[in-house]
């Protein structure tokens, strides 16, 4: 086949000029920069090598229009030009496997990790793995899958079941990071544990067996060690590599820094009170249900219905329609001056002059700028606003534009302190007409600023009396003196303050209050008990929280603590054993008794201890009766 004289176009490489032959003079190389010169191209209807791209279109392209495989990597030119790969380059996608291996095998030659699980085809061929499941990767590796190319445009949008959980950063038992989000697609049993629980080891001791069950289903387990050996110390490498040796784990086995995520969970309702804390999310990251220890069969039940659930299928590798009817305009067939990648350029569609390398995104299925993302910087999505205290209302001065809805983001910018949560459009301020810093629970409005005259309590049970005392939700007496606890959580004291006894803390929200013969106690509402009045055998020096209740006698107190097991603890004068509590779980507990104190234990049963001796030969007051109770008080 005998082609037409190319003058001044660039060939394979090199310059192709014109003889003098037939008299003609030499023609001056007018090239100006790498682009060829197609000015008298060859006829566009031959295909010498028939490889279905024409000499013409070859010329143009720069591939040999006598060879079918320009590169020698088993694909030729023309198929390369619709699979999307380089037909001047063996190994297009450069994961190491020649484009040509790529299409007998069934891969992408576009596309390095084909099925997008993080490993490469050529890892995966040389681990043996299937390159076209996600879920199938080097199991007995150092490195985990990465999915994070299906979470696009996704974000967290709360805490709450059915709501998205936000990305989190972990580093594993190799020292390496790892992100949630890489798993996306999979199933998830995100399991909150610590060094120091013995049910969490207990849970730990089948896992591994439970994640080899379902992991060729797109099953994932993630250990999350929120402390260490000792109850509030910080989980370590060295623990989370001991856990993964002792109990044979080969999944990640992660901390978290400062534990965020737990610490926001422990939060929410969906919290199960205890560790080991378990949460299985779905394939798109959504909370789906909670469980404690032992629940493993209600867990493995679950996962059987949610590996069930569709999956997310990579977008196609765009390919070319066809060789175009010119092809002076083969490698930039819509003009917009971005060549195709067969040739070398970034243009991902080259029938469509909107989509470029250097477009806009939009909030639509359209990878406009050819990134591989979508929705990235789109410029026609939502404003939403920064929600720091979680009211529901938002920052105006921080805002971003977002396709989707995306925690801790709200559509609104009304809050005017994004710092405080019970500060809002919603807060209810209260008239306060006599200015003794308490409002009128019966005159109020809604506003986010505080108006002229108002306060935020509603504690004066007389606005038009300054000496009124205030709205009253508890009141104790002692020997000489009275104290209250207001409904605002603030504290007053009247009366005798010989020992101090009214000399009650100004400052704080309390939960609680009790008064014994000269001393009183109060609950912060952070479960730390402070105390005053006399201190006789440490009766006003309690323990360290959290306490849940709290109730006094003569000289001594008692509280429910938060433990489980022997969770009654008492303090001060221990006359006759009063101040020590027994052993057990306890519901409540009350030492109004003042020299006596009595608990209803867990069976319901009650138990009493101190002076066991009635007053003036009457019965004793220790001698609790069986039955079963479930409220008591002493006297």
């Amino acid at each position: 086949m005998r082609y037409g004289r190319l003058c001044g176009v660039m060939v394979f490489g090199f310059l192709m000029s014109c003889g003098s032959g037939g008299g003609d003079a030499p023609q001056p190389d007018t090239t100006t920069d790498a682009s060829p010169d197609t000015t008298i191209p060859p006829p566009s209807g031959v295909d010498t090598d028939k490889d279905g791209l024409s000499d013409a279109a070859e010329a143009v392209i720069g591939t040999d229009p006598t060879d079918n495989d320009s590169d020698d990597d088993g694909l030729n030119d023309g198929a390369e030009f619709l699979a999307g790969t380089n037909p001047l380059v063996v190994d297009s996608d450069g994961d190491g496997i020649s484009d040509g291996d790529e299409v007998s095998a069934g891969t992408d030659p576009a596309r390095a990790d084909t099925d997008g699980d993080g490993f490469t085809d050529n890892a995966e061929a040389t681990a043996e793995t299937d390159p076209l499941d996600r879920f199938q990767w080097p199991f007995d590796g150092e490195q985990w899958p990465n999915l994070s190319g299906f979470a696009d445009g996704v974000f967290g949008t709360g805490w709450d079941l059915g709501e998205i959980l936000s990305n989190a950063s972990f580093i594993d038992q190799y020292g390496n990071p790892v992100d949630l989000y890489q798993f996306y697609n999979y199933v998830i049993l995100l399991d909150f544990s610590a060094g120091w629980c013995m049910p969490c080891r207990e849970a730990a001791k089948t896992a591994e067996a439970l994640w080899v069950s379902h992991r060729d289903d797109g099953f994932m387990i993630i250990h999350l060690l929120t402390e260490g050996i000792l109850n509030g110390t910080d989980a370590t490498l060295d623990l989370q590599q001991d856990w993964a040796v002792e109990y044979g784990i080969s999944f990640p086995v992660v901390r978290e820094e400062e534990n965020p995520t737990y610490g926001t969970l422990s939060t929410r309702p969906i919290y199960t009170g205890s560790l080991p804390f378990l949460v299985l999310l779905d394939r798109g990251m959504k909370l789906d249900s909670a469980y404690g220890g032992g629940q493993e069969a209600a867990i493995e039940a679950r996962v059987e219905a949610l590996v069930a659930q569709a999956l997310t299928q990579p977008s196609e590798h765009p390919q070319w329609p066809g060789e175009p009817t010119d092809p002076l305009t083969i490698c930039d067939a819509d003009g917009d001056g971005h060549q195709h990648v067969s040739c070398g350029g970034q243009d991902c569609h080259d029938r469509d002059e909107s989509i470029t390398p250097l477009a806009h995104e939009y909030c639509d299925e359209v990878d406009h700028n050819c990134d591989g993302r979508m929705h990235v910087d789109a410029i026609d999505g939502d404003t939403m606003y920064w929600d720091d205290d979680w009211d529901g209302y938002g920052d105006a001065t921080k805002d971003i534009l977002s396709c989707v809805p995306r925690w801790p983001y709200v559509t609104n910018d009304l809050d005017c302190n994004d710092a405080e949560d019970s500060i809002n459009p919603d807060t209810i301020w209260y008239i306060d007409a006599d200015k003794d810093g308490y409002g009128n629970p019966e005159v109020s409005q809604a506003s986010c600023l505080q108006p002229e005259g108002y306060v935020s309590n509603n504690q004066d049970s007389d606005d038009n009396n300054k000496e009124s005392l205030g709205c009253w939700d508890k009141v104790v007496v002692g020997r000489d003196h009275t104290c209250g606890l207001r409904l605002d959580g603030s504290i007053g004291c009247w009366g005798s303050n010989v020992h101090g006894q009214t000399a009650s803390p100004t400052e704080g929200t309390f939960t609680d209050i009790a008064s014994g013969y000269h001393q009183v106690c109060a609950l912060r509402d952070d479960g730390e008990a402070v105390c005053w009045g006399k201190n006789t055998s440490g009766s006003t020096n309690p323990p360290p929280g959290p306490l849940l209740t709290i109730s006094c006698g003569v000289e001594f107190c008692c509280s429910l603590t938060g433990t489980t097991g022997d969770n009654v603890i008492c303090w001060g004068n221990n006359e006759e054993g009063k101040a020590t509590a027994p052993p057990g779980t306890f519901l409540e507990v009350s030492a109004h008794g003042w020299r006596h104190a009595c608990g209803i234990d867990s069976d319901g049963a009650l138990q009493c201890w101190g002076k066991s001796e009635g007053f003036q030969g009457s019965p004793s007051p220790t001698a609790a009766p069986p039955g079963e109770y479930v409220s008591l008080t002493t006297g």
